[in-house]
């Protein structure tokens, strides 16, 4: 039977190549699979009948104190688009202009290291960049138009407990007979903006991409572009999608 038990690999890792560490480089260790967080990763080790924190946890609950130290990309390193897991977020979210980082062979660093790039700064988990996030006012002409493709792209969508948000588990209700405090829209504006009301206008009569101001949002931008000025998303030129851009709102004729 093993001495130790180590549940994180990363330091296994540090352990062997360089008896770094993690208590008598000598000692047999056995590799874990517990403690393991949302993301699938197992974040602590016991050493002797003693629970202590791997680095990598130890480098994220430093971040949560807010303090968190400049990071250089490697020579052979190069950053991806900016957006990382931004879909659907509200304006102003620090992920719109994330980027992933990756190796020289197309793939990300290994755990441990930064996976992601912000404003000069390293970051492990998408999760910790959330914490910077800053609302604008739920009032602000962004964050109302972000509300509307909510409900245009959530319309007839509801939590079956006005909770969850599961996909397998949602409940089509064209005829919005379940509370509106159920829908997936209201929820997700909620989520930020908890003095928010379930817009009924919007359930009864969701709004119709391609239909003026009222199918698009201004993800990146202050003020809605002019569609002479527009010049798309980051990854895609204007018009997105060839028939009407969600961006500036042009729609093609006929």
């Amino acid at each position: 039977m093993a001495n130790g038990i180590i549940t994180c690999t990363e330091c296994l890792r540090r352990l062997l190549e360089t008896g770094e560490g993690i208590g008598d480089a000598s000692q047999k260790y056995e590799v874990g699979n517990r403690a393991k967080n949302g993301m699938g990763h197992a974040l602590y080790f016991t050493h002797r009948g003693k629970l202590a924190l791997c680095g990598a946890k130890r480098r994220l609950n430093k971040r949560k104190g807010g303090v968190m130290k400049p990071y250089t990309i490697p020579p052979t390193y190069h950053l991806g688009d900016a957006g990382c897991g931004c879909a659907g977020e509200p304006p102003n979210h620090p992920r719109y202009e994330v980027r992933p980082i990756y190796t020289k062979c197309g793939n990300g660093p290994p755990w441990g290291r930064p996976q992601y790039y912000l404003n000069g700064y390293g970051f492990n988990e998408l999760e910790e960049v959330d914490k910077l996030f800053k609302p604008l006012p739920y009032d602000h002409p962004r964050v109302q138009a972000w509300e509307r493709d909510q409900y245009a792209y959530k319309y007839d969508c509801y939590s079956p407990d006005g909770t969850t948000r599961a996909v397998d588990r949602l409940t089509i209700d064209s005829d919005h007979k379940q509370p509106p405090e159920h829908h997936l829209a209201y929820l997700a504006v909620k989520e930020h903006y908890p003095e928010a009301e379930p817009r009924l206008d919007l359930i009864e009569k969701p709004p119709i991409y391609g239909k003026g101001a009222e199918g698009h949002w201004w993800e990146r931008h202050d003020k809605p572009p002019k569609p002479e000025e527009c010049k798309g998303e980051i990854w895609q030129a204007h018009p997105v999608n060839g028939i009407w851009c969600q961006v500036c709102g042009w729609v093609a004729e006929g």
